[in-house]
């Protein structure tokens, strides 16, 4: 079944183009695909033979499951149906008589073709050729080497069952020396999500992409009807399947008999391969005395496989899932009941924890919820004496579902509900820890003073959890809590409580609310160590009185956290004193206590805050504080989530000073990961912004979208430096006015902070200064342009800065990116002094690491020292465009390294970079842009990997541009590949 816009499959394209391209130059070759149903060989086929060339003589043909009639020879006069009849072969029903024997005819038939023009000969499903169709093809194969003729056979591997005719003669055709096989596996996860993608007309979510990969276990076919008639915005699947979808899984069903079709219905209910007793189970729960019969028919019509440990299970889970729809609800019930008792039986003999979890699974699924919650807590006890955790999560979970609530268990729910909760906060669960807070916070009872501040605990997790997840404003549940505590002063819940609610007043920026709250939770003394008494006022540290010291683990981690969230709001609190002793020692001592209480939240937040005390977010030394803390997290065992959302921070730190290499790898964990809403979108910010950079457009736009929906009206939102991503990502794709407005959206929003909008004003400027030059181009007027950027200019002279920044090194990055923003209105006047504008923020982006930046001043700098045109000037520009050269050759920004080498080669400059003699070799070979940034690293030594790391690509891509580039060449291997790109370089 062919798949309409299949996406991906380079390697198998390329071996099919191969075959082709031979064929053109005179060298006849034969391919076999071989795939599971709807995997994609049709459409790979048909894909190739459209780009065979107009001159090609494309026969496509196909063989058919006839079950009422025999065609003989049906695989080749398909292929022939499309010629007048005049031009077919004679033997297969031309115009003329029926000579004898048709193989012979046939082959030389395509002899007398093929030495008029290149023929593409197809037959497609091969499984059900007739005997006279492989005959013929069989002398095809082996007949002379040197005509002009490709042959693409493909096979279903599903229907080749081990009794098959095929495979006999598949064994004598891999003798002939010019045949070659290629199995046609699942796509990959991007390939998944390209197909998706393009199925439902717009950018796929993540969390759909994944469930269609682990459901269509990559078969485009099955994604494509699993997706069939979905919104774009989708996130999920639905519960049942499509019909199209579960009438083709169980085609191949229904032609069984009807006691193999009663084992498959069974086997599928089960849920899971069997073998041995289990199968015979199976068989006596289906009504069959013998299931081999019935299971060889499921064999041979490849619905079955069989393992190696002689386990048994559908070649395709979707197939299961299909006739496991097909049932009725009573059907259902009984055959759940009856694997209960068997599963069960087996288990008590030998107890394993996915034994304990099936007999769970069916008795929940036959209406039997008090043996399900048994089986579900042995499950779980199970995984947790194996280290299971997420299992025993998931176990814990079951149980809590079908436990009857309220009345007599209402203790019991609690005591689970509990249980879940601290194994959902240990493996970094945050959605179902949110679920179990929820119903916590609802069946506990605030009128009791204890559990009102066990709810005031829970409801500040559960702010953390929404701020993380990005479901809403937090500090509700920080409000509420304090009101909680207020007959508990100085308890850790009220302390707790009072941190969670500064921080959120200082995300507001409502500081002096935020200084009485913090106040409050540092009262009567110092941090639960000996380190001495913290202050929270203006001017700097000062005492506080005297409080509880020496504090350890064994006081309880309640106590811990508490002064762990109390430090990093009093660190948070310190940023908008200025007071970066206060910050980094606040922010340090929060970090090691949140260490000790294992709370990995409180130890993110600290690590933020010391870090920003430590330098503005722009910088080396903030990324090298906040990685720091990260490998303790690493060593300390946090939850992956964790990990993932302060690599996603540092991934942006990275970019911004110029690392993308560190970058890709911190972008690597985060998004190979889940950290949760709010870091995904921080890594999908980082990821676009790289992307844009390294001019891969459409993947910068797609990690962009991802990163609005993931955060849509959120207050995370202000965390994030979306609208500088925005305006970036715009101004790439051409959109100027667009990146203006969202530049302006900010700039002009009161009282507002905004990260990452010290870009925006300099983002703005340059798309007014881009249709300003247009306009000039053009020969039209651009005083509309200039009265805009006028009105700009007059509201905000300078960059827009974080208020309460004021680091030296980000005094630099202010300076310079003012330098920016002056040269690109410079620009857009095209004022007489624009070199000038243009030289002095090159020169004072050289003292940031703002390298991104300073590679784009460059360009822009050695453009105007052109203009203006004396030898001095020229001399200047030639220095300053190889600087820009060497900065966008390090950071692999594509777009300026193509602006800098086509102004460099206008103006007759040579550059010193080995990209630019990549870029035509001696004997002509051209390579992409693309292959020139793969060649870099490969000139470099880098691994498949690491390349593919580097430049967000598979390796299958990356494998793919490096066979074009020794193809182009003539080089042997990698290193010859190397060595070619070198003597370019050197003129060698």
């Amino acid at each position: 079944m062919a798949v309409a816009g299949m996406v991906g499959r380079t390697d198998e394209r390329r071996v099919l183009a191969d075959l082709v391209r031979g064929a053109r130059d005179g060298r006849s070759g034969a391919v076999v695909l071989e795939g599971d149903a709807g995997i994609g060989k049709t459409t790979l086929v048909l894909d190739v033979c459209a780009a065979a060339g107009s001159d090609a003589l494309v026969l496509p043909g196909a063989c058919l499951p006839l079950t009422s009639v025999a065609v003989p020879l049906l695989g080749l006069r398909s292929a022939v149906r499309g010629l007048p009849g005049a031009e077919r072969p004679v033997c297969l029903g031309g115009d003329r008589g029926v000579p004898e024997p048709v193989p012979v005819a046939f082959d030389d038939w395509l002899t007398d073709e093929a030495s008029a023009r290149p023929v593409v000969l197809v037959v497609d499903d091969l499984h059900w050729a007739d005997d006279e169709t492989l005959d013929a093809l069989t002398y095809v194969l082996a007949g002379p080497e040197n005509r002009r003729l490709a042959v693409i056979l493909t096979v279903r591997s599903t229907d080749l069952g081990p009794h098959h005719p095929l495979l006999r003669w598949l064994a004598d055709a891999r003798r002939f020396p010019r045949v070659r096989e290629l199995v046609v596996g699942p796509m990959t996860r991007d390939e998944i999500a390209d197909q998706v993608s393009l199925a439902l007309g717009g950018s796929a979510h993540t969390s759909l992409v994944d469930e269609v990969c682990a459901r269509s276990r990559g078969n485009p076919y099955f994604a494509r009807l699993l997706v069939s008639g979905l919104e774009p915005s989708s996130r999920s699947l639905p519960p049942q399947l499509p019909h199209e979808l579960s009438s083709a899984a169980v085609r191949s069903w229904s032609t069984l008999s009807l006691g193999a079709r009663r084992l498959l219905v069974t086997l599928a209910l089960g849920g899971r391969p069997v073998h041995g007793r289990s199968l015979d189970r199976v068989a006596d729960i289906a009504g069959l005395d013998d299931p081999g019969p019935a299971l060889h028919e499921a064999v041979d019509a490849g619905l079955v496989d069989l393992g190696a440990d002689g386990s048994v299970w559908f070649h395709h889970p979707l197939q299961a899932e299909a006739l496991e729809q097909g049932l009725l609800p009573e059907e259902r019930r009984v055959l759940h009941a009856g694997f209960a008792l068997e599963y069960a039986h087996e288990a008590r003999e030998a107890p394993t924890a996915e034994l304990a979890e099936t007999v769970s699974d069916h008795h929940h699924l036959a209406g039997q919820p008090e043996q399900a919650t048994l089986w579900a807590r042995r499950a779980a006890d199970l995984m947790h004496a194996s280290g299971h955790e997420r299992g025993r999560l998931r176990m814990l979970r079951r149980a809590a579902c079908v436990l009857p609530q309220g009345g007599d268990s209402r203790e019991d729910r609690l005591s689970l509900l509990h249980e879940v909760q601290e194994v959902a906060a240990t493996v970094g669960d945050w959605p179902a820890e949110l679920e179990v807070i929820d119903e916590l916070v609802a069946l506990l009872d605030e009128s009791d003073a204890s559990q009102a501040l066990e709810v005031a605990v829970l409801l500040v997790r559960r702010g953390g959890l929404r701020f993380a997840m990005a479901h809403g404003n937090p500090s509700d549940d920080a409000v509420r809590a304090v009101l909680l505590t207020e007959g508990a002063r100085g308890s850790p819940q009220r302390r707790l409580a009072l941190a969670a609610y500064a921080e959120s007043l200082l995300w507001e920026e409502r500081v002096e609310d935020g200084r009485v709250a913090v106040t409050e939770a540092l009262a009567g003394g110092g941090s639960p160590d000996d380190e001495g008494p913290i202050g929270v006022g203006p001017t700097g540290v000062g005492p506080t009185g005297v409080g509880p010291t020496g504090v350890s683990p064994a006081a309880g981690d309640l106590e811990l956290l508490s002064w762990a969230y109390a430090l990093a709001a009093a660190a948070m609190l310190a940023e908008f004193d200025h007071d970066t002793e206060r910050g980094r020692s606040c922010g340090g001592r929060a970090a090691e206590l949140a260490l000790r209480a294992g709370e990995p939240r409180a130890f993110i937040a600290a690590a933020f805050f010391e870090a920003n005390a430590v330098s503005a977010l722009s910088s080396s030394l903030w990324v090298e504080s906040a990685s720091r803390r990260r490998e303790q997290m690493e060593a300390a065992g946090f939850p992956p989530p964790y990990i993932a959302w302060l690599s996603a921070a540092e991934a942006t730190c990275w970019f911004d000073v110029g690392r993308p290499q560190q970058c890709a790898d911190r972008l690597r964990v985060a998004l190979g990961s889940e950290p949760g809403p709010l870091g995904d979108a921080m890594a999908r910010q980082a990821a676009a912004l790289l992307a844009c950079h390294q001019g891969r457009q459409s993947e910068a736009e797609a990690h962009l979208a991802r990163a609005e929906e993931l955060v849509a009206a959120s207050a995370a939102h202000s965390v994030l430096e979306l609208e500088r991503c925005r305006a970036t990502v715009r101004l790439a794709s051409g959109d100027r006015r667009g990146a203006i407005d969202v530049a302006l959206s900010v700039a002009d929003r009161e009282g507002q902070n905004q990260l990452g909008r010290e870009w925006l004003l300099p983002l703005a400027a340059r798309a007014v200064a881009d249709l300003a030059a247009g306009a000039r181009r053009r020969g039209a007027d651009p005083s509309a342009h200039l009265e805009l950027l006028g009105q700009v200019r007059a509201r905000h002279p300078h960059v827009l800065t974080e208020v309460h920044e004021q680091d030296e090194r980000y005094a630099r990055v202010i300076a310079a990116l003012d330098a920016v923003y002056r040269a690109e209105v410079a620009r857009a006047r095209a004022d007489a002094d624009l070199a000038t504008a243009w030289v002095d923020a090159v020169r004072l982006l050289a003292q940031t690491e703002l390298a991104w930046d300073e590679a784009y001043a460059c360009r822009r700098a050695g453009e105007a020292l052109l203009h203006r045109g004396d030898g001095d000037d020229r001399r200047a520009a030639a220095e300053v465009l190889r600087r820009g050269h060497a900065l966008a050759t390090r950071l692999g920004a594509a777009p300026e390294l193509d602006a800098i080498e086509a102004l460099a080669r206008a103006a007759r400059i040579p550059l010193e970079a080995a990209a630019a003699a990549g870029e035509a070799s001696s004997d002509g070979a051209r390579l992409t842009r693309r292959e020139r940034e793969v060649l870099a690293h490969v000139v470099a030594g880098r691994t498949y990997p690491e390349i593919a790391g580097a430049l967000f690509l598979s390796e299958k891509t990356v494998s793919s541009h490096i066979s074009n580039m020794l193809r182009k060449t003539g080089a042997a291997n990698r290193v010859a590949l190397a060595a070619w790109a070198r003597r370019g370089a050197t003129g060698g």
